[in-house]
């Protein structure tokens, strides 16, 4: 989830405008080091990058925070009316929502990050995950990441064309 999310602010940014002058106050609290000037300098890394791997992601509203300053609106509740538009417009389907339950797939993915949290910095020995709710959880973060890639991908590429044929 942060990787995708890191690869995604990444992407908004280097999209330009208005992301990358949304990206002002994401980008405040980096902390730069000759290193990165350096690579900046030598364009070996893209202001995109350089942003997305200086803000935090290790919780639903740290990416919730981040995206909709990129946005510019407000990013989960953009989710909720998500829809997948190869479904619609290629297969004829009704434009209905990715998320049936976006509230229960918010609950589940900030529950997918304090689980993180809790094997990688805790005594997790001390701690039993039940099956169903990993699975749950990994079921919720993967429609989230699908809602999330439609928007993201609509924002960058408004009514991109989606079959070959329209290419």
């Amino acid at each position: 989830v942060e990787g995708y999310f890191r690869m995604a602010i990444r992407d908004l940014i280097d999209a330009g405008e208005p992301y990358l002058s949304n990206a002002e106050k994401p980008a405040s609290s980096l902390k730069l080091d000759f290193s990165v000037l350096r690579a900046v300098h030598g364009k070996a890394i893209t202001v995109g990058e350089l942003v997305a791997h200086g803000v935090p992601l290790s919780r639903l509203e740290h990416i919730d925070g981040a995206l909709s300053n990129l946005l510019g609106k407000g990013f989960l509740q953009a989710l909720r009316t998500t829809t997948d538009r190869w479904a619609h417009e290629v297969n004829g389907e009704p434009a209905t929502p990715i998320l049936s339950k976006p509230d229960e797939v918010f609950t589940d993915v900030a529950r997918t990050f304090e689980l993180r949290h809790i094997i990688c910095h805790e005594i997790a020995s001390a701690y039993e995950i039940e099956p169903e709710e990993a699975a749950r959880c990994f079921e919720s973060c993967v429609a989230f990441l699908r809602a999330a890639d439609e928007f993201i991908s609509e924002a960058i590429h408004p009514g991109a064309p989606l079959t070959q044929t329209d290419m």
